[in-house]
């Protein structure tokens, strides 16, 4: 199993066509930005859609590297285009925050991450109307949402090879 920097308990709950983690939060709301209310919201809604997952899968007829290495290569870019959209929103630079929630948006839509890809479209969509402080009040349901997506990834693909490191 890949290296957490959190001690988490988690079960995954299948839905049909999606994936929601759960997670044990005790010990766990402490370590990230934020309210409860806002991790707990966040808890559920889905994650993932399994079904366009499993397509995704199906395409590697391989030895399943193809596949573990697109799930590497989305996280590496989900977890750098997070950062690059914090910096913006506490920049409060607008054109940044656009492209940059734009990007995401659409990756994490290509990689059927549900739940980032609609916090990108709310943030996106709120700074485009001018409204910045809807954006960042955003932002932590944002940080949940890819860690959430990062750790449910990580258990579900890389279980078996370590292929997706957080």
């Amino acid at each position: 199993m890949p290296a957490c920097s959190y001690a988490l308990a988690t079960r995954l709950v299948a839905l049909p066509g999606d994936i929601v983690l759960r997670t044990n939060i005790a010990g766990f709301v402490n370590h990230l930005p934020g309210s409860a209310n806002a991790l707990t919201d966040t808890l559920e809604t889905p994650l993932l859609n399994q079904k366009h997952l499993d397509e995704l899968r199906a395409l590697d007829t391989g030895d399943g590297s193809t596949f573990a290495r697109l799930v590497q290569t989305y996280c590496d870019e989900a977890r750098t285009q997070v950062s690059a959209l914090h910096t913006a929103l506490h920049a409060a630079d607008y054109s940044a925050v656009i492209q940059v929630s734009h990007r995401l948006r659409g990756s994490s839509a290509n990689f059927v991450a549900v739940q980032l890809a609609s916090l990108c479209s709310q943030i996106e969509v709120a700074v485009r109307a001018g409204n910045l402080s809807a954006a960042q009040e955003l932002e932590p349901q944002l940080t949940h949402a890819v860690t959430l997506t990062l750790l449910a990834l990580s258990h579900l693909y890389a279980l078996d090879d370590g292929a997706v490191a957080l």
